[in-house]
């Protein structure tokens, strides 16, 4: 009887060459796309000292905080109304009712905040984004990344970006 001896080996070295072959490729491509690119100019910004230095952002901000605020301070109020109800005994039907009465005054108040703290915040950042889009066009940059993202290179034009916006330029 003749014994059949698989033929792994001149499988493994098929299998291996279909892996090897387009892995090379890739990282030929790669290393060319790589080489290409270091020639392009790329800027790099600070956001939070653009957004530290830049009026709009602050006072929007503080528009939030204020009425995060007095939306918190509602709570608590009606909160306290409902220990104060607790304590002078009433029914848990009418601490219930009170507790959705409550939810029901600032439920829409809370959603209103939100949506308004949303669409604050998205023109502050379309006006960063055009400001930044402007500084490098302006400064002929290809590419402009935050400053966290980077490890090494990039000329930073977040000083450029903050007085486009604006505001005075001050070192971190």
């Amino acid at each position: 009887m003749q014994s059949k001896t698989p033929k792994r080996f001149p499988d493994t070295i098929s299998l291996m060459n279909k892996l090897i072959y387009p892995v090379l490729a890739l990282s030929l491509l790669t290393a060319s796309a790589v080489k290409a690119e270091s020639k392009s100019r790329i800027a790099t910004i600070d956001a939070a000292k653009i957004m530290g230095n830049y009026s709009e952002a602050k006072k929007t901000l503080e528009e939030i905080q204020k009425a995060d605020a007095s939306l918190k301070e509602k709570i608590a109020a009606k909160r306290k109304l409902i220990d104060e109800a607790r304590a002078a005994k009433k029914t848990e039907t009418e601490l219930q009712m009170m507790a959705e009465q409550f939810q029901l005054e600032i439920e829409p108040e809370a959603k209103k905040l939100e949506a308004d703290s949303k669409a604050k915040s998205l023109k502050i950042q379309e006006s960063v984004e055009a400001a930044v889009k402007a500084v490098a066009a302006e400064q002929k940059f290809e590419s402009v990344l935050v400053q966290e993202a980077v490890i090494y290179g990039g000329t930073d034009i977040s000083d450029a970006v903050i007085k486009k916006l604006g505001g005075a330029t001050t070192k971190k």
